[in-house]
């Protein structure tokens, strides 16, 4: 919280009061005269004297002491520095390194550390190369850190013996070095290779001694070993050699006839069993033949071809046979057919040929019944699979002509077709159901009632309107009353009313409520408004902020307008009962404050 303005204690204490506690001294915002902090390092009160911050007193330790010199930018006089920095003040400007020789006393070694400084121009600047032997050097220049050693590589032929390093072969995952070799047995030799699923290279046989195979049916093969140049196939001795069959055909004579096999290379003209004529293309007869007669295997000599057609006529309807009673041939859900076989009704009744939902065949099916319709009722499409008669009538007890109603004796009257009823009740218009078992829904589009009471009793209330109007007939200004909602609520003895109420008190103009246990007592109280207002303009440090709540009993809040949002404190004089006036120290910025007030 920040306070605008001077607090005036009239001489009282500050209990139990804790310094700002600071490891350095604030600089913003400017310190003024008469500010203070606690230093954290040197453990004292500080206080500032207008030009700087100076203690308040107290007992340093020797720590604080050391660390409030460390601290300070002034200078200590070189007569209250103790011997040792004395010695080494009084040492000569000579390059070398600073060598404790005694309590107090220091000399400058050049020969233990060397004779010259290593400064940064010092540092060499000639690129080394990889090679010679090992020593430490003798440049008096350092390396820089950064430095790097350039590297030649040899030729492979000056490189040393390899020896037999088998992490250094090459494998599915890096390359590397060929694998050791392995001489084979003699007539055989060695590759290196790889496998599938295998990750490095190994020595494998090329050849092995396996004989080949005999020929058969073709195949790549699966052998992962090579087959010498002159390799050789052994020969099939279960088969007959081609020639043979070759020659018993040309030995037949050119005779007329087919040809026999009669052996294992055996051929025969047979002119008795197949026939004594060449059948040729010539002798394939031509002529179409007609579907009908009595079957018989034919006597022609010639052929018919093998995609020959026979004509057929198709007789008229009326040539073919009487029809039986077949029922495997009727019409299905599957498959065309024929007609199931009539059934004939009773008298007035018709028959016809139908499928139902779920059936999978035409059957003689009713179409008319002697079932009376229905009553008016409410209207349906009906679920009946029988027709109704064009002439059917149906029953209707309530119909009347048309406009000739004058009113009715009646103390219920039915609205359309199993609609709602129009009661009369002593007197008291109902809308009732059907059955007049209770009451019906009533929708009009405006309704105005005439009377001193209205008595809703539901459950839910729902009104379209965003503005409720209390007191809407009054006409004069004189007809002004209070006005609100009323909570029922009742005490323990079920009679006497504790109602919770929302309340416009006309007089104060302001909204009220009355609130309380039912067994306890009831308060009115009024409702809080809220007013807020942003104040600054660079230039003003008092404000006067109109209200018009009518109250100097207010609650006023000033926080800032922008983040950090933190609540201040200033002087505030309830002015008027509709004004407050606002004043601060320092004139605050354009809109810097803002001011609440509830009331």
């Amino acid at each position: 919280m920040n306070q605008l303005t001077n607090i005036d204690l009239k001489q009282n204490q500050i209990i139990s009061r804790v310094m700002q506690k600071l490891a350095i001294a604030p600089v913003s915002p400017t310190p003024v005269e008469g500010q203070e902090y606690y230093d954290t390092v040197t453990h004292l009160p500080m206080v500032h004297n207008g030009t700087t911050w100076v203690g308040m007193g107290g007992t340093m330790s020797g720590a604080d002491i050391v660390t409030a010199i460390n601290g300070s930018a002034s200078i200590i006089d070189g007569d209250n520095l103790p011997n040792e920095i004395a010695a080494l003040q009084a040492l000569a400007d000579t390059a070398g390194f600073v060598k404790k020789t005694g309590n107090g006393a220091y000399s400058i070694d050049t020969a233990t550390y060397g004779t010259s400084n290593v400064a940064v121009a010092n540092i060499g600047s000639t690129a080394e190369t990889v090679g010679g032997a090992v020593d430490n050097g003798v440049a008096t220049s350092a390396a820089r850190s950064d430095h790097k050693h350039a590297i030649t590589n040899p030729a492979i032929d000056t490189l040393a013996a390899a020896t037999d390093n088998t992490t250094r072969d090459a494998s599915t995952t890096a390359h590397g070095l060929v694998v050791k070799a392995t001489a084979p047995t003699a007539g055989l030799v060695n590759f290196v290779g790889i496998f599938n699923a295998e990750t490095a290279y190994t020595n494998k046989p090329l050849f092995d001694a396996t004989v080949p195979l005999i020929d058969g049916t073709a195949a790549v093969g699966t052998a992962t070993v090579a087959a010498r140049r002159d390799h050789v196939h052994p020969t099939d001795t279960t088969r007959q050699a081609a020639g043979n069959e070759l020659a018993a055909l040309q030995a037949l004579a050119d005779t007329a006839g087919f040809v026999k096999k009669t052996g294992d290379g055996a051929y025969s003209i047979d002119t008795s069993t197949y026939g004594t004529s060449n059948l040729a293309v010539a002798d394939l007869s031509g002529t179409a033949e007609t579907l009908g007669g009595s079957a018989v295997v034919g006597v022609a000599t010639s052929a018919a071809r093998s995609d020959h057609k026979h004509s057929i006529t198709n007789p008229s309807i009326e040539s073919l046979a009487a029809a039986t009673d077949v029922t495997t041939l009727n019409a299905t859900t599957s498959a065309h057919g024929l007609v199931v076989k009539a059934i004939a009704p009773a008298s007035t009744m018709i028959n016809v040929v139908g499928i139902g939902n779920g059936e999978t065949a035409y059957t003689n099916k009713a179409l008319f019944d002697s079932t009376n319709p229905a009553a008016i009722g409410a209207a349906s499409p009906g679920i009946s699979t029988i027709a109704a008669r064009r002439d059917h009538v149906h029953a209707d007890s309530l119909s009347h002509t048309q406009n000739t109603d004058t009113g009715t004796t009646s103390a219920t009257f039915m609205v359309g077709t199993g609609g709602p009823k129009v009661k009369n009740s002593s007197g008291e218009v109902q809308m009732r159901d059907n059955a007049d078992t209770g009451y019906a829904d009533l929708r009009v589009k405006n309704l105005v009632v005439e009377g001193t009471t209205t008595t809703i009793n539901s459950n839910t209330v729902d009104i379209g309107d965003s503005e409720i109007t209390l007191n809407a007939d009054i006409t004069t200004n004189a007809g002004n009353s209070d006005g609100g909602i009323a909570v029922k609520r009742l005490m323990a003895d079920n009679t006497t009313p504790k109602n919770a109420l929302l309340t416009f008190n006309n007089s104060t103009g302001k909204w009220q409520a009355t609130q309380g246990a039912v067994a306890g007592t009831l308060i009115t109280t009024q409702i809080a408004t809220k007013v807020t207002a942003a104040i600054g303009d660079n230039a003003a440090t008092s404000f006067v902020i109109t209200h018009n709540l009518n109250s100097r009993d207010l609650n006023v809040l000033i926080r800032e307008t922008a983040s950090m949002y933190a609540m201040v404190m200033a002087d505030v004089a309830f002015t008027t009962v509709d004004t407050i006036t606002v004043s601060f120290a320092v004139a605050p910025t354009a809109s810097q404050y803002t001011v609440t007030i509830i009331g």
